[in-house]
């Protein structure tokens, strides 16, 4: 995120609205306005009001436009432009996910709180309860030998409907252009009575993953066991993958991936901040 963007976003609503103002009195000024036969006055009245109201709605409708593109609450840091454009707008504005199913809040709010009243939680899966729900990054990065590093933004949901077992969905996409980048889906299951758990993934570049390890606490560490990809998949094929899902004091969840290839042995790959939604 460039420094320079909360410049650009004062200078946005502030030119803004001194050049809706610059017009709003100019106008007051000419003849055209002064001298309005008494059955018409009401024209220049309600124009006047309408500039009144554009030198606050057409410099929000800009920065919330601009703010948008940047996608700058999910990468603008903890500055007071930041705070500001989040009390203004409210976060959940800025979700640039173009496949999420956009509502209103109350809706999705109503929705969950009626989920949580019919999907009991299964006694196998309550050692998992804290990973249920749905989660959005507050950052997110990729690095790898084999590519540049890069910045994304992802959505994760565990959702229990009463089975012994979690369903798990993911989707990433690129901040600026929106455009859908990895997506899994899977499921995520304990042995009962134990804390060995098996996460089975399936991955939209043509790979499933059978991933087993433990939960400790508020902490879930699995290890690839058997990987399949498609015959007619790209390489470098992946070989290994390690992951690690961790609950912080914060309450944010904190996932890590390492991958190892035909070309590259196991390496951090993936790291995110999610907060639950």
């Amino acid at each position: 995120m460039p420094s320079r963007t909360p410049l650009i976003i004062c200078f946005i609503a502030s030119s803004t609205a001194a050049f809706i103002y610059v017009i709003n009195k100019c106008l007051a000024k000419t003849q055209l306005v002064q001298h309005v036969p008494e059955e018409y006055l009401w024209l220049p009245h309600a124009l006047t009001n309408i500039l009144g109201y554009m030198i606050v709605l057409l410099p929000g409708y800009l920065t919330y436009k601009y703010v948008q593109k940047v996608n700058y609450l999910n990468y603008g840091g903890e500055g007071f432009c930041m705070r500001m454009i989040g009390i203004c707008f409210g976060e959940e504005e800025f979700i640039l996910n173009p496949q999420k199913e956009r509502r209103p809040s109350i809706l999705r709010y109503l929705k969950t709180g009626v989920m949580e009243q019919v999907s009991t939680i299964h006694e196998a899966v309550k050692p998992l309860s804290w990973l249920i729900g749905r989660w959005r990054s507050v950052n997110a990065e990729a690095t790898y030998p084999t590519m540049a590093p890069f910045n994304y933004c992802e959505e994760i949901s565990f959702e229990t409907l009463g089975q012994p077992l979690l369903n798990y969905t993911s989707k990433t996409w690129h901040p600026l252009t929106h455009k859908p980048m990895h997506l899994e889906s899977g499921f995520l299951r304990i042995k009962p009575g134990t804390n060995e758990i098996a996460f089975m993934v399936a991955h939209n570049f043509g790979l499933t993953s059978l991933e087993e390890g433990t939960v400790h606490s508020n902490e879930v560490i699995f290890k690839s066991k058997q990987i399949t990809r498609m015959t007619f998949a790209s390489d470098p094929a992946v070989l290994a993958i390690e992951r690690c899902f961790k609950l912080k004091d914060n309450g944010n969840l904190e996932v890590s991936v390492s991958m190892e290839t035909t070309k590259t042995p196991l390496t951090h790959h993936l790291k995110s901040e999610l907060q639950k939604v």
